[in-house]
């Protein structure tokens, strides 16, 4: 092994090394790290001649042992990852350059036709290397524990390719193995092929539940976000006692009835007032005007359970407005369907639930609506008066 031998075998992994590897820095740290190596090796390399070391323990010394330290040392992966990369580097560019050896052994070349294929060889693999780099990235950010399976592999048919073709002399010394050598360089190549079709199909599979993942994560968010928007519709829209909408969804039904009366054909107007709350509360507690408060709300959702405009505006007066084209007489009779539901919830609670009202017809766009819940109040106070007075 020569001089130039030695320094092409240092560039063949180096070159590979630089794209593939995952270093902790940018691209100034890493082209020092490879400076460094290139340094370092043919210093130790120059020694190994020196001092005569046959071929396998030579290029263990040169290349393997101090490019295994000083790219462990700057390699962002220190696990199956770094391992499979250094491996897979040495085999492949190993078996390229034995090939080259090989065919210029079998025809008799000379050797500077052989440093020329050589040197077409390195700009192969460099320009291989850059192509594959940024697809070799995205492949080891993968995060498996079966790294340590592949590495160990390909770690395995490292230390076998080097066994067989250098130990105990250069292959073509003993040229009788040769179609073996060559039919185990194919199953080496073969066999890297597979690892990388298994590490992309296993990106696919990772990306894919990734995907899945964060659609999933979206799905339960937009869920979380749905429960919470209904949650704050409730907390403030609905009335906490009753369960029926609140004086803040009245209003707003309010102002909806105004800014689009032009499309209100007619609608019926109730007003209604709870009586004696007071004095339930002074004589017998609020506990059990509560229960007069929450009967009669069960009283409004079973008579008027079609309805969804039925508001709690006050501490014991309600409003229902039925957006229905139904004649006086229509109403009622639903007026008094909902006397008889509300004397049965009264035999329930064993206490008399007593109710004054008042309506009033928003029949065109022509009609003041002001002017409608104004007299609709007016009625359900005489109302109440005349029960008073009763």
């Amino acid at each position: 092994m020569s001089f130039v031998d030695i320094l092409i075998t240092l560039v063949r992994n180096i070159i590979p090394y630089y794209y593939l590897m995952k270093w902790k820095e940018p691209k100034k740290k890493s082209i020092s790290i490879v400076g460094i190596s290139v340094l370092t090796m043919i210093l130790i390399s120059n020694l190994a001649l020196i001092y005569g070391f046959r071929n396998p323990i030579l290029f263990l010394i040169i290349v393997t042992i101090p490019s295994l330290a000083i790219f462990y040392l700057f390699s962002e992966y220190k696990d199956g990852r770094f391992l499979l990369t250094f491996s897979m580097v040495d085999n492949i560019t190993a078996v390229i350059f034995f090939l080259v050896d090989i065919f210029s052994y079998l025809i008799n070349i000379d050797k500077i036709v052989k440093i020329f294929l050589q040197i077409l060889m390195l700009i192969l693999i460099g320009c291989i290397s850059k192509l594959v780099s940024k697809r070799y990235h995205e492949l080891m950010t993968i995060k498996s524990s079966g790294w340590i399976v592949i590495s160990a592999l390909s770690f395995l048919y490292y230390i076998m390719l080097y066994a067989f073709i250098a130990y105990p002399t250069y292959i073509v010394e003993r040229i009788e193995y040769l179609p073996i050598a060559i039919l185990y360089c194919v199953l080496v190549i073969v066999t890297y092929m597979v690892i990388f079709r298994i590490m992309v199909l296993t990106k696919e599979v990772y990306k894919r539940k990734e995907k899945e993942y964060i659609l999933s994560a979206q799905l339960e968010k937009q869920e979380i976000q749905l429960e919470l928007q209904d949650l704050y519709y409730k907390m403030a829209y609905t009335d906490g006692l009753t369960g029926l909408k609140n004086r803040t969804a009245y209003e707003e039904k309010l102002d909806e009835i105004r800014t689009k009366r032009e499309n209100v054909l007619s609608l019926w107007y109730i007003s209604f007032d709870l009586n004696y709350l007071k004095q339930t509360n002074d004589s017998l507690g609020h506990h059990i005007g509560d229960n007069l408060i929450k009967s009669l709300a069960n009283a409004f959702k079973e008579a008027f359970k079609n309805n969804k405009n039925i508001f709690r505006v006050g501490g014991d007066e309600f409003v229902v407005i039925l957006e229905e084209d139904i004649s006086e007489e229509e109403l009622i009779k639903e007026l008094e369907n909902f006397q008889r539901v509300l004397g049965r919830y009264s035999k329930i609670i064993d206490t008399n639930i007593s109710v004054a009202y008042g309506y009033s017809l928003f029949k065109n766009s022509e009609d003041n609506f002001d002017k409608v819940i104004i007299c609709a109040d007016k009625q359900m106070y005489i109302n109440k008066n005349n029960m008073k007075n009763n």
